[in-house]
């Protein structure tokens, strides 16, 4: 008789037992195979969300600025981008919007929004041709199923979207606004209710909870907000509808860009002021001014701009403001000083170095000397207002340059004054037409220019129509302070030197508010503006222009640092552990059960290791079945 006979005849006669192991290694398989495919079905899911929400989407590029529209319109046409991309689409995003139905009945509300204006461009970038029938007007708006839902809305209903309206200067600046600056899209018509898939359920980071989305028409945006032609967002589509497992190699999308200043959210000025008419005029001052809407240069821009400046004799300014100016009047009975109770409230105060063209010059228009840490020069005005001379020591309070948990914190610092420059008095002040008229020559400190924009400030034609963000007195503005206004706007009323103003006023968001670039042969708005930008590709500083491959970043996250299918493996050992035990248990009961058969068996002649391979082969074809139905149990 041969192995095989014997065998199929020892399955016949002990199918109890067999069956028993069979289904002890089955249990064991399904387990194992289970936690294998639970773990690579985890990675698959995760896989599919991104390439689910970002559908043809790429990469993508997010500032906390707005900048040119035309920028993606550039970037889209350049050949380079071609040969790797096929699209460059502009939009606005909003992260934390709030959508509120209009119904008198009920209001509902939903916050956290995730609001994306566009073109209607943005659906050719849905990989599922799950598009909306059309992209939404002016006053229309698309919203995803979960929103929908939360709302309670249908089609045809009414609804208000409500954001931030972002405040150039970083809200943790005296100068920067923490809140109630919101813009309103009102009596959007819902045209359409989109499912959770595909861009419906489109989010800057992945996630499994369905994301609530409303898209409304890029337009309208720019509107609420007053960025005409200004964006926040580009995406990148690719060539076809790609895993984007891998960036094209050789192309950096930020190397393809092409902005300007006006992109890194500069302001170039030319500030020119002459005396008389005709070729008898004479220039007080010329120069360009390179300012941020910040309020602040960032430091890296700052960097980049003093190394492109450089050659160009460029000075760096800080203009602040002083919550007072007062002499301090020195006590008869007593050591301490004293501040004067009549200070000068709310006025600029520049740190600049004294250097030839700029603002610190004596009544015969020669610049200053060098001025020291503890020195301060007054303007003839602040001095007659003060009756302050050289010698006198004058207390300035400020707000810090960064504010504790929403709070400003007022400080001080004390000054010797070291001169008084001469500051003119116009024939006629300021209108909304047009700057003041002199019938005197100005001096180089008539100059309202040091002090860049800041809104709801250096707009108004009045201080009562100031709407500054910070704690502002109106009861401390005296007559003369209003007529200084008229006449001067934001003319500075102190200075002290660069490195002081740095020390007390420079902060995390920068320490330069303007770079002076004196007015010379070849120096010109262009040339600047070049020498900026070429600085930037030769430093390799980014200024915030960095595409985000978002899509290979999103599959790297989706497969994780934790292999799934190991972890369920391990939380399943137990399992296989006792299945195991339970088949040996059960295989050794069986061996014991046959031991006057194996006996036999050596009795007839048969050796020890042909005994031994007999019930292995036979264990091993019980354990192939049972491996087999524990395959097809673990899969389903």
């Amino acid at each position: 008789m041969t192995n095989a006979r014997v065998i199929l005849a020892s399955l016949r006669h002990h199918w109890r037992i067999h069956v028993a192991v069979a289904l002890g290694v089955a249990a064991a398989t399904a387990v194992l195979t289970g936690a294998l495919i639970i773990g690579d079905s985890v990675r698959g899911s995760l896989r599919h969300l991104v390439l689910d929400r970002l559908g043809k989407i790429d990469e993508l590029l997010v500032l906390d600025r707005f900048f040119r529209q035309e920028l993606a319109t550039e970037l889209a046409a350049n050949q380079d981008f071609k040969t790797s991309y096929s699209s460059a689409t502009p939009a606005i995003l909003f992260p934390a919007a709030t959508v509120q139905t209009e119904s008198m009945n009920e209001r509902r509300l939903a916050a956290g929004v995730l609001v994306v204006g566009s073109e209607p461009e943005f659906w050719d970038l849905e990989a599922a041709r799950q598009r909306p029938k059309h992209a939404p007007a002016h006053d229309e708006i698309i919203i995803n199923a979960p929103l929908a839902e939360e709302l309670s809305v249908k089609v045809g209903d009414n609804l208000v979207v409500r954001f931030g309206k972002a405040d150039q200067v970083p809200a943790d600046s005296p100068l920067g606004r923490r809140g109630g600056q919101t813009a309103s899209l009102a009596e959007l018509k819902l045209i359409e209710i989109i499912p959770a898939e595909g861009l419906g359920r489109f989010g800057l980071q992945p996630s499994q909870l369905s994301p609530r989305n409303a898209y409304v028409a890029l337009e309208a945006v720019q509107e609420a907000l007053d960025v005409p032609d200004r964006v926040n967002t580009i995406f990148v589509g690719g060539l076809e509808s790609t895993d984007g497992a891998s960036r094209p190699k050789g192309t950096d999308l930020t190397d393809l860009l092409q902005p300007r200043l006006t992109d890194y959210g500069l302001a170039l000025k030319h500030v020119k002021r002459t005396f008389g008419d005709g070729d008898k005029a004479e220039t007080v001052f010329d120069y360009y001014s390179l300012s941020s809407e910040r309020l602040l240069i960032d430091p890296a821009m700052e960097r980049v701009a003093e190394k492109a400046l450089a050659g160009m004799g460029s000075k760096k300014v800080l203009t602040y403001l002083a919550n007072e100016i007062a002499k301090i009047e020195p006590r008869a009975s007593s050591l301490k000083p004293q501040a004067s109770p009549a200070g000068i409230p709310y006025s600029t105060i520049t740190a600049v170095d004294s250097a030839g063209g700029g603002p610190l010059v004596d009544a015969e228009g020669k610049p200053l000397g060098k001025i020291a840490d503890d020195e301060i020069v007054l303007t003839s005005w602040a001095a007659e207002d003060q009756k302050a001379k050289i010698g006198d020591r004058i207390r300035v309070t400020y707000f810090e340059p960064e504010t504790t948990h929403g709070e400003e914190r007022e400080a001080s610092a004390e000054f010797t004054v070291k001169a008084i420059v001469p500051l003119t008095e116009p024939q006629s002040g300021f209108t909304r037409r047009g700057p003041a008229v002199y019938d005197k020559k100005p001096t180089p400190a008539n100059d309202p220019d040091l002090t860049p924009e800041v809104k709801g400030i250096t707009d108004q034609a009045s201080i009562a129509d100031w709407d500054p963000p910070f704690p502002f007195d109106q009861k401390r503005i005296r007559p003369q302070d209003d007529e200084y206004w008229e006449n001067h706007r934001t003319t500075p009323k102190a200075y002290i030197s660069l490195a002081a103003g740095q020390k007390l006023w420079g902060s995390r968001f920068g320490d330069v508010t303007n770079f002076r670039i004196p007015a010379a042969a070849g120096v010109t708005a262009e040339a600047i503006e070049q020498k900026f930008l070429d600085e930037v590709k030769r430093s390799g500083e980014r200024l915030g222009f960095d595409f985000q491959p978002i899509k290979q970043q999103g599959l790297k996250a989706a497969s994780g640092t934790t292999p799934f299918d190991v972890l369920f493996l391990l939380l399943s050992m137990f399992i296989i552990g006792a299945a195991l035990m339970l088949v040996w248990l059960l295989f050794r009961l069986g061996v014991e059960q046959r031991a006057d058969e194996i006996g036999l068996l050596l009795a007839l002649g048969w050796s020890r290791p042909k005994v031994r391979r007999l019930f292995t082969l036979e264990g091993g074809f019980v354990a192939a079945i049972g491996a087999g139905l524990g395959v097809v149990l673990g899969v389903g």
